[in-house]
C-alpha cells in the first residue's frame, strides 16, 4: 500500500508542475485582481491619511547643495557651469551676500540698548532667549517667549532641579515690567494708599521708614480706583529709590540714566522722589492704566504734577535661588571703589564718583541681610572683569 501511495503522489506532483504557467500576462493578472488591489490601496490610504510622501527624517540626502561654497572640497574635480564662473569673476564688484542663518544668529545674539527684539508675530524675546532656547522648550506666554522647565521628561527640568537643590539657579524675570512714579513724596504716598492693600500707612513706623528710605521693598495687591467697589488687578512689588545716594557723573549734565533723580528743587517741592512698581506682564496693561488714572486724579485734586511712565525694556530683573546664591553675588558683583586720581574711563555710564565701599563681602552674607532688603550698589560690569 505504501508503494502505491508514493507512486500516486509523484504522479500528482508532476501533473501540477506541468499545469503551472511559464509566463504571466501583467494586464490579465491585474484585471483579475483589481478588486483586491483597490481594497489594499484604500486600506493603506486611510492609514496614511492619503499622504504617500516619505517622511523627512526617512529621506535620503541628495547632492542639491554640492555647488555651495562650503562644499568645494568634497567635489574638487566637478566641472563648473558658465553661470557660476561668471558670478565668481564678477563678484569682486559686489559685496558678498550674508547667508540667512548667519543673519539670524547675529540678530538673536545681539540685544538692543533698550527694549526687546520681537519675532514675526510681535512676540518679544528676553535678552537670554538664545541661552534658554538651546536648553529648554519655549512657549509663548504674556507676549514673551518663555522657557518651560516642566517636571518629569520636560526638556531641561532635571538640570533645573539639580541646580536649585545643590547649587544656584538664576531666573530671568524681565517679563515683569516696572512703572515709574515721580513727584512729591506726599503725593506718591497718597496714591499708594488708595491703590495698594496693605497700604504703606498700615505698616509700623519702623517698617515704613525702611521702605521710604529705600532700604527695603514692599509687597501688596494693586486695586482699581473706580468706585464703588475696587477690583483686584494683580500682586505688585514697589520700591523707592534710595533718598541718599552719591551724585552720579552725568547727573549734572542731564544724564538719561534710569532711576536718576531730577533736580532736588522741583518747583517749591524739596521732597521730590521716584518710585518703581513692578507688575507682571499678564496684567501690566490693566495695572499701568490704573496707576495713570490715580496719578491724574491726584493732579486734579491737588494741582501738583505727578509723573507716571513705563520702563518696559529699560530694566532687567533676575531672581537667584539656591544655597550658593550669596557666593555667586559675591563672585560676580564688585562694588566700584575709585579715587579722584584714577582714570575716569574705568567707570561706565551710571557709575559713581568717589564712591566709598566698606566691607565688600559683608553685604552678601545671608545673616547680614534682612527680609525684603535692598542693597543699592554701583558695581562694575561683570563682562569687563
Amino acid at each position: 500500500m505504501a508503494t502505491t501511495t508514493n507512486r500516486n503522489s509523484k504522479k500528482n506532483d508532476g501533473g501540477l508542475s506541468s499545469l503551472t504557467p511559464r509566463q504571466i500576462s501583467v494586464e490579465k493578472f491585474t484585471e483579475a485582481r483589481a478588486a483586491e488591489l483597490e481594497s489594499l490601496h484604500s486600506v493603506i490610504s486611510n492609514r496614511l491619511n492619503k499622504d504617500f510622501r516619505s517622511k523627512r527624517n526617512q529621506r535620503r540626502r541628495t547632492n542639491a547643495f554640492t555647488n555651495q561654497p562650503g562644499n568645494k572640497r568634497r567635489n574638487p574635480k566637478r566641472p563648473r557651469s558658465e553661470s557660476s564662473i561668471g558670478q565668481a569673476s564678477g563678484g569682486g564688484d559686489h559685496e558678498t551676500k550674508i547667508p540667512r542663518r548667519v543673519k539670524r544668529r547675529m540678530e538673536l545674539k545681539g540685544n538692543p540698548e533698550s527694549g526687546f527684539y520681537t519675532s514675526g508675530d510681535g512676540t518679544k524675546r528676553l535678552r537670554t532667549h538664545v541661552w534658554h532656547a538651546k536648553r529648554f522648550s519655549m512657549t509663548k506666554l504674556w507676549g514673551f517667549h518663555i522657557p518651560l522647565g516642566l517636571h518629569g521628561r520636560g526638556k531641561g527640568s532635571r538640570d533645573v532641579l539639580k541646580k536649585s537643590r545643590q547649587g544656584v539657579l538664576v531666573h530671568d524675570a524681565s517679563y515683569h515690567i516696572a512703572v515709574q512714579l515721580e513727584g512729591p513724596e506726599r503725593s506718591l504716598l497718597s496714591i499708594l494708599n488708595k491703590l495698594l492693600e496693605p497700604s504703606p500707612s498700615s505698616h509700623s513706623k519702623e517698617a515704613l521708614d525702611s521702605i521710604l528710605t529705600g532700604r527695603s521693598y514692599g509687597n501688596a495687591m494693586l486695586y482699581h480706583v473706580e468706585p464703588p467697589v475696587s477690583q483686584v488687578v494683580a500682586p505688585v512689588t514697589y520700591m523707592w529709590r534710595p533718598s541718599q545716594l552719591p551724585m552720579r557723573r552725568d547727573e549734572g549734565k542731564g544724564g538719561d540714566c534710569v532711576g536718576n533723580d531730577g533736580p532736588v528743587s522741583n518747583g517749591d517741592y524739596v521732597d521730590f522722589r521716584k518710585l518703581w512698581v513692578w507688575i507682571h506682564a499678564s496684567s501690566f496693561s490693566e495695572g499701568y492704566a490704573s496707576l495713570k488714572q490715580a496719578c491724574q486724579r491726584q493732579m486734579n485734586e491737588t494741582g501738583v504734577l505727578v509723573g507716571c511712565s513705563s520702563l518696559e525694556g529699560q530694566l532687567a530683573k533676575l531672581e537667584i535661588f539656591g544655597s550658593k546664591a550669596s557666593h555667586l553675588l559675591q563672585k560676580t558683583l564688585h562694588p566700584v571703589k575709585i579715587s579722584s586720581s584714577e582714570d575716569s574711563s574705568m567707570l561706565r555710564k551710571c557709575s559713581t564718583e568717589k564712591a566709598e565701599v566698606k566691607n565688600v563681602a559683608d553685604p552678601y552674607k545671608e545673616e547680614n541681610i534682612s527680609s525684603c532688603a535692598i542693597l543699592p550698589l554701583f558695581v562694575m560690569d561683570p563682562r569687563l572683569i
